[in-house]
């Protein structure tokens, strides 16, 4: 069962924000890349070809392209720019770690003249939809399926991954989008259940923050509105810090689940250490990772049948492999973790962890690093020193 959770307490970062997908192993995926945004299209169709062996071009649903080497990996920006490095060495350790660092690659964007997506997505469903994406100017979103009654059908008609697809190709502002979006799908009509969380990363010098995010839902009745003034203009009024730091999962966002709390908790702690010690973005990024891979209970999964492991999904952040009852995949499991940093001066930092593609356990886990700066933002380092 997923997971998002995300803060905007650290005073370096406006946005910290994780993200484990449950997925069973075998469901085709295409790995996070850039593609050129184009409306009312799906991520097949828009697909671009950064011009190197090292991204792969959608074609028909299929992918096509060489993957990347062991020994090097390939530093680019967005228009093709190239210089190789060493990647990490692997231990036997690493290669079943969900923390294994094998392979990486860095997009640098440092000249963006056109909107571009950069987003991992499905390739079971012709829709071709994701879970999770951002854009080059500075849209986010994240969507989780509800879990529906353990033997209800929870496929739908219309797939959920489209709805990333319309926040991140649309002009609209957050509101405005959501008014859309409803009368668009008729109220999510023949849309299985789903919480998404969604925003435009844009600095608010009021309120010295990010500007507000919201959350909607198709099993909820009212959508919410999250990262609200997180300094108020009253000094008289102490902020909730605990409105600051959200999380969602496969339940309601009214009914959390366990893991909710725990994964609130695992992230606030981490941001309170990282600027107690000063701790560079590599140490916050492991850290941030270990948050990720926690386990409850932290052993004995291997000992679970599907139906209990299933039982205990709402406990825990990290679901080790769980051989499952399906023809479809032997393996179900958190398979991609992903980590979004965006920085005072508008950089966007996004690290996309692949622990598992195939229902093969010794696969080696991949990892793709992207960085580029967020059109149109507002300089804070650039405010700060001005005031």
């Amino acid at each position: 069962m997923c997971i998002l959770i995300a803060s905007c307490l650290h005073p370096d970062y406006p946005l910290i924000l994780l993200s484990n997908r449950d997925e069973y192993f075998s469901r085709s995926t295409q790995l996070a890349q850039f593609i050129e945004s184009t409306p009312n299209s799906t991520a097949a169709t828009a697909a671009i070809d950064i011009g190197n062996s090292h991204s792969e071009k959608i074609v028909n649903g299929n992918s096509e392209g060489v993957k990347l080497i062991s020994e090097t990996v390939a530093n680019h920006d967005i228009n093709g720019e190239i210089t190789k490095t060493k990647a990490k060495t692997v231990t036997d350790q690493q290669q079943h770690s969900p923390l294994a660092t094998p392979q990486t690659t860095t997009y640098n964007n440092t000249n963006a003249e056109t909107t571009r997506l950069l987003m991992p997505y499905d390739l079971q469903r012709e829709e071709h939809g994701t879970w999770i994406g951002v854009n080059s100017n500075g849209k986010i979103c994240v969507l989780v399926n509800y879990r529906e009654p353990f033997r209800a059908n929870a496929s739908s008609k219309i797939s959920r991954g489209s709805i990333p697809l319309e926040f991140l190709n649309s002009d609209l502002s957050t509101h405005e989008w959501e008014n859309y979006i409803r009368n668009k799908t008729e109220n999510f009509k023949l849309i299985g259940g789903f919480s998404f969380f969604y925003g435009d990363l844009k600095y608010n010098p009021i309120i010295k923050n990010i500007e507000p995010f919201k959350i909607i839902s198709n099993r909820c009745d009212y959508s919410l509105d999250v990262f609200q003034n997180r300094l108020s203009l009253d000094s008289s009024i102490k902020i909730n810090e605990e409105k600051l730091t959200i999380a969602l999962s496969n339940s309601r966002y009214d009914e959390p689940w366990p893991k909710i709390q725990l994964g609130k908790n695992k992230l606030n702690s981490v941001i309170s250490e990282s600027i107690e010690k000063n701790w560079d973005q590599d140490k916050l990024v492991d850290s941030l990772f270990e948050s990720l891979s926690v386990k409850v209970p932290n052993n004995n999964w291997e000992h679970l049948s599907y139906e209990e492991a299933f039982l205990q999904m709402k406990q825990t952040i990290f679901v080790p492999p769980v051989r499952t009852n399906s023809e479809f995949s032997k393996y179900y499991g958190t398979r991609t973790q992903t980590v979004i940093l965006v920085d005072k001066s508008g950089e966007l930092t996004y690290i996309e962890k692949n622990l598992h593609s195939t229902d093969d356990l010794s696969e080696l886990p991949k990892i793709n690093k992207f960085k580029f700066k967020i059109n149109n933002w507002v300089d804070i380092n650039n405010i700060s020193s001005s005031l």
